[in-house]
């Protein structure tokens, strides 16, 4: 059996991207979010070509609150970063932010 590798070398960076594109999962449906963080700056690392074009609107922050019990005050809740449109960039670290996990407001008035 013969084996093949291919190398290329390319320069990869690192830059600090702020985001406030705050997402989650593991919400009931009764409940809301206030997110307590207003943006959250990560350290991303690309290639060249790619780093020059990587902005906030590429960025996901996406919180998991499946574990630990919901409630006002929640600090260290971690978060998942996605970078969009650029397969070969990914964030460095690990994050967290702070939120409330509350009764949704369903006092909404409808009636004309």
């Amino acid at each position: 059996a013969e084996v093949s590798i291919s190398i290329k070398n390319k320069v990869i960076r690192q830059l600090r991207v702020r985001s406030s594109n705050f997402q989650h999962t593991g919400v009931p449906l009764d409940m809301q979010v206030k997110y307590n963080t207003v943006s959250l700056s990560v350290t991303i690392r690309a290639n060249e070509k790619d780093a020059d074009l990587i902005t906030e609107e590429n960025l996901r922050v996406v919180a998991d609150f499946t574990t630990g019990t919901l409630g006002a005050n929640m600090n260290n809740v971690p978060v998942t970063i996605y970078v969009t449109g650029f397969d070969g960039a990914g964030p460095i670290g690990t994050y967290t932010i702070s939120a409330d996990v509350v009764v949704a407001d369903t006092n909404t008035d409808n009636e004309g």
